[in-house]
């Protein structure tokens, strides 16, 4: 199952929102364990000097029996005599200061996380307990060998410092994992390697890069079929430009000859109009190959054009093409009412298609107009003989024709549904061809 993917900012906030609730467990937590370090008197309760008794100490009379009173609390004190010296301490030297600062004031004595509490005792003895203000440990051995607060603010820091970083990281190294992941994804392009695991990449962004580069690698490599496949017509359609050119050359060379041998002012000059006729086609088929670079290289600009008028100069353009006994029907069935093209282009483009459709068919021509989709759709049908495989497969092809068979006569280069198809690709969109029952179709498409 493929794991969820966030965007970029998205990810932030997942990690802003983890650090918050990585900090308020850690309060928790804080909280949590010093209650429970109270509950279980690991820690000195901050209220232990309410339960101490001055009316119980009063009544000990010996150092040993409070001890044994004391115990009980963990507490550090230190016991004066009616003269003020220490009989027993419990106390740190720096401590003791204060305690006879409380011994001799018989008071209170402060300080920022200590109360020193002076208490009578029997046999005029004065018992000063040290109160800490701030938590700490109950038992003595570890209070003066650890310090709680130190303790427990380093744990708290680390802590803070685990739930802030510990995100980032986790981030971090899923970026990193994510970016490795997109750097081999072109590299698969040109090696073998194994393919990128997209179940992986949790960043949106990455995965649209991902899919991106997939996408364009896909072009590429239609391209590349593309170019391979254009070069390997190139032989063919060199062969098919030098057969247009030498055909009439050919003509010229043997009329000329003739002229060099004959004496009969006749026959010279039928050579001459042989040759004069291969001179002007050679001229009408580059002037039709400049025409067609210039159109197919140099394209007119697009516009908005109304599409009845685009129809009305296709009507226009095609009529001198239509022979006797062909049936032509124009059916318009597009709900739009202009489209942004290159006019000129697009109507050459049909006619081109239509003078082709009128060569072969037998009774019957038709132009229907379409929409589909975000496309217009020009269908071109004639009810002529069908093509056959490799008709279909090279229709649209620079020089290639139907008929490989080429006259003096033949004005059919190559180069109509040439320029057609090119037309229809610039404007986004395609030819094709299909044969019918009856007849041959031909699909113009134009992106709208």
């Amino acid at each position: 199952m493929a794991k969820r993917s966030l965007s970029f900012s998205r990810r932030v906030w997942q990690i802003l929102i983890e650090i918050l609730l990585g900090l308020v467990l850690v309060l928790v937590l804080s909280f949590t364990s010093l209650y429970l370090l109270y509950q279980t008197r690991i820690l000195n309760p901050l209220e232990v000097m309410d339960e101490i008794s001055a009316t119980r100490l009063k009544e000990v009379t010996s150092p040993s029996e409070l001890e044994t009173y004391l115990s009980a609390y963990h507490l550090d004190y230190v016991i004066f005599d009616e003269t003020g010296e220490i009989r027993n301490t419990f106390l740190e030297k720096s401590q003791e200061a204060l305690a006879k600062q409380a011994f001799l004031e018989n008071t209170v004595v402060e300080t920022a996380s200590e109360s020193y509490r002076p208490y009578q005792a029997g046999n005029q003895q004065t018992v000063v307990i040290r109160f800490s203000l701030i938590p700490e440990f109950s038992k003595r051995e570890w209070r003066k060998n650890y310090d709680f607060n130190q303790l427990f603010s380093y744990t708290i820091l680390i802590l803070v410092f685990l739930a802030t970083i510990f995100p980032f990281v986790r981030f971090l190294y899923q970026a990193r994992k994510e970016f490795h992941i997109l750097e081999a994804v072109p590299k698969k392009a040109t090696v073998s390697a194994k393919e990128p695991d997209m179940n992986e990449v949790r960043i949106r962004e990455i995965r649209q890069s991902i899919d991106a580069i997939k996408e364009m690698e896909a072009r590429l490599e239609t391209l590349i079929e593309y170019e391979k496949q254009e070069k390997k017509d190139l032989i063919f359609q060199v062969s098919a430009l030098s057969h247009d050119i030498k055909t009439p050359l050919t003509i010229i060379k043997g009329n000329v000859g003739l002229i060099e041998d004959c004496d009969n002012p006749e026959e010279v000059s039928e050579c001459l109009a042989y040759i004069d006729d291969g001179i002007s086609q050679i001229e009408d088929y580059l002037d039709l190959m400049i025409n067609y670079s210039k159109w197919i290289y140099q394209p007119d600009a697009k516009h908005t054009v109304s599409l009845n008028s685009l129809i009305a100069g296709i009507s226009n353009q095609v009529q001198g093409y239509i022979s006797k006994g062909i049936d032509f029907e124009i059916r318009n069935e597009s709900e739009r009412d202009s489209l942004y093209c290159s006019s000129s282009n697009i109507q050459r483009a049909i006619v081109n298609i239509l003078t082709n459709a009128f060569d072969f068919a037998e009774s019957k021509v038709s132009l229907t107009i379409s929409d589909t989709e975000n496309q217009l759709l020009f269908r071109i049908y004639n009810d002529g003989p069908p093509l056959d495989r490799q008709g279909l497969e090279n229709i649209g092809k620079l020089f290639y024709t139907q008929s490989q068979g080429r006259s003096a006569s033949d004005k059919h280069y190559g180069l109509g549904l040439y320029f057609s198809r090119l037309t229809a690709s610039l404007h986004g969109g395609s030819l094709s061809c299909q044969n019918l029952d009856k007849g041959v179709l031909f699909c113009f498409t134009i992106q709208t």
